[in-house]
């Protein structure tokens, strides 16, 4: 990532530039020597470098990051859109609850005399959704912590566990066997944390102790969840979570016993018998206590929308036309990453210093038009949208503008990985002077739009379209490194975005040009797509946290692309190709690049030994419905 005295050279030069340069595009894609290239990369880099941590909220990434946004409204001359004429929207944002330093304890006895003191963070972690915890009581094994008896499965059948502390795993059994009543290989709700809390709770439980389960932890590391990785209210029930190692350590000298004597004394062992036989193993740990503290305190910050107004003229002048996208991200990780226990900058490049760099590239173009346009533009870019829409759901309920005279709303969010020059756009059933507006605006940038009528009950525009205002989402799909550490500048397409950048463009003078406000029509809520192609395809999953030159091979799915191949978990790809892999980035950019139809080469370090491998030709996705196709009655009823 570029350095401090690198980044305020190029924000400078940044700065000074503000009129269009001559648009370059040869219908495959933009010309990389255009000002307006290296502008947009530059920014999307800076927006996604580790000085700004990750944009996360309470980070001082974030506020350098709104600064960045207000001082680019205020040198392009747009006015500042509060009452007060200032740039920023605040609003509060609750953190979640935090541990107390010094608060945490668990302490494990036995019958035996033996005493240990777990390391908070090391051997154990509480959670904040079990709220705060002053307990003491005997260890009781609960399997899963599942009651489900339509299955039937019930861990909790035949023990009492009122006022003792519960020990139970993560998710359920047979999460490998597509033929298990627990919805095959699909997570059930009997998985969920808040319904194994609130199974122990109505038994009266003290204390749940949560241990990740054996199937999980044989792809990947046994790492503890942070503080606030389970989402939702307390549940009155104190939660906190250990290694499998001291759950061993227990059952080595206390294991569980089967029906005809079997002793388990592992974590695996019982796993496996449970798979086996869909037979609950719970029983009292004989002789084992636990002592269990932990307080926690409400974290608060203020955040801010940015908000930059660029006036209309003529009769619509009083209407609106917002464009949105939000700036936050992940910060270091935890609430909302893909990487639970990987404590790293989530630089959320694509997600969303892409949409965020949109925004100011449309402001720079409409801020140098030589006449107003005849509705309002308003730039706004939101904050919290990772927390939950919560700075767009701040603006529709303490709007700056009237709602009811805001013509759309256009949000970028995620549209740094265009493929084969197609770019999603939702909501274009939300009014009907819509759908027309789409060819006309990508005539001429190279994209070919796939169109929905629909929109994401997801990103800013979301809370706009529940108060019936008509608006567009703008998005290049879903990818493998989403909420994660690896959604680096490295990934982006660049001249994807620009070319995004060109059509929006035209998209929203075309709609500030209207001669009539558009109404809104209620439309269908679309499906989020899946991830576009890349890592998954092949049938292997990175391990991206492992710190190695190239990127570990977490698992292989049998009879896949990479099984076929001979890719085995805890290879190194260190080359596709003639490409080196030495970071998650290389990898995935290799990866999207490869022609499918033809063979994959690559090369693994395994053993100390370098193998070269080949994968077979991927078999071509079927091509995708059009919207009449879809709309299509069917002539049979054969299924």
């Amino acid at each position: 990532m570029a350095s401090s005295s690198f980044t305020r050279i190029w924000i400078l030069a940044l700065l000074a530039v503000v009129t269009r340069s001559a648009w370059a595009n040869d219908g495959h894609g933009v010309r990389t020597e255009t000002a307006e290239y290296k502008r947009v990369s530059r920014e999307i880099e800076f927006l996604a470098s580790d000085e700004l941590e990750g944009r996360g909220p309470g980070t001082e990434g974030i506020d350098r990051a709104a600064d960045y946004i207000r001082d680019q409204f205020r040198e392009l001359g747009l006015k500042g859109g509060a009452a007060d004429g200032s740039y920023y929207q605040p609003f509060p944002l609750s953190l979640g609850n935090q541990l107390v330093d010094g608060s945490a304890k668990l302490i494990l006895e036995n019958g035996d005399g033996e005493r240990r003191e777990l390391k908070v963070g090391r051997d154990f972690q509480p959670m904040t959704i079990g709220g705060d915890a002053d307990v003491t009581g005997q260890l009781v094994f609960a399997g899963y912590g599942i009651s489900a008896p339509k299955i039937p499965y019930d861990d909790f059948e035949g023990i009492d566990v009122a006022g003792k502390i519960v020990v139970i795993f993560r998710r359920e059994p047979q999460q490998a066997d597509e033929s298990s009543p627990f919805d095959g290989k699909r997570v059930s709700a009997h998985s969920y944390i808040r319904t194994k809390l609130l199974r122990a709770a109505e038994r009266k439980a003290a204390a749940v102790i949560l241990v990740n389960d054996p199937y999980t932890t044989a792809k990947s590391e046994d790492t503890l969840v942070p503080v606030n990785g389970f989402r939702g209210a307390s549940r009155k029930v104190p939660l906190v979570q250990i290694r499998q190692s001291v759950l061993d350590q227990i059952l080595a000298k206390s294991p569980v016993r089967t029906t005809d004597g079997t002793e388990l004394k592992s974590c695996t062992q019982i796993a496996a018998y449970i798979d086996e036989h869909l037979q609950p193993v719970s029983t009292p740990l004989t002789g084992w206590k636990a002592s269990l503290q932990a307080k926690f305190v409400k974290r608060e910050t203020i955040v801010k929308n940015v908000v930059g107004v660029l006036e209309g003229s003529g009769p619509q002048a009083d209407q609106t036309v917002i464009i949105g996208a939000h700036y936050d991200h992940l910060g270091y990780g935890g609430f909302g990453s893909r990487r639970p226990g990987v404590y790293a900058v989530h630089n959320g490049a694509d997600d969303n210093a892409t949409g965020t760099s949109a925004l100011l590239e449309l402001a720079r173009r409409f801020a140098a038009l030589p006449e107003p346009l005849p509705r309002r533009i308003v730039f706004i870019a939101f904050s919290a949208e990772e927390r939950g829409l919560v700075g767009s759901r701040y603006y529709v309920e303490h709007p700056l503008f009237p709602l009811e005279k805001t013509a759309a709303m256009i949000n970028f969010d995620m549209i740094g990985n265009v493929r084969d020059n197609k770019l999603l756009v939702f909501g274009t059933g939300t009014a009907k002077a819509f759908a027309p507006l789409i060819e006309p605006a990508a005539e001429g940038t190279g994209l070919t739009i796939d169109a929905k009528s629909g929109v994401l009950a997801a990103s800013d525009h979301w809370p706009f379209v529940r108060k019936k205002v008509p608006a567009f989402h703008i998005f290049s799909g879903m990818t493998d490194i989403y909420h994660t550490p690896e959604d680096d500048f490295e990934t982006i397409n660049v001249e994807g975005v620009v070319q995004t950048i060109d059509f929006t463009e035209k998209l929203a003078l075309a709609i500030a040009r209207l001669p009539e406000q558009p109404v809104y029509v209620e439309t269908t809520r679309q499906r989020m797509p899946r991830s576009r192609k890349g890592v998954g395809d092949y049938g292997f999953t990175p391990d991206y946290a492992a710190r190695v030159t190239g990127v570990r091979v977490g698992s292989v799915k049998p009879e896949s692309a990479a099984a076929q191949g001979g890719l085995q978990a805890g290879d190194v790809i260190v080359a596709i190709g003639t490409t080196t892999i030495k970071r998650p980035p290389d990898l995935i950019r290799a990866l999207r690049s490869a022609d499918r139809s033809k063979p994959l080469t690559l090369t693994v370090e395994r053993s100390g030994k370098t193998v070269p491998l080949t994968f077979a030709p991927l078999k071509p996705e079927p091509a995708a419905k059009t919207e009449a196709e879809k709309n299509k009655a069917p002539t049979s009823k054969v299924p």
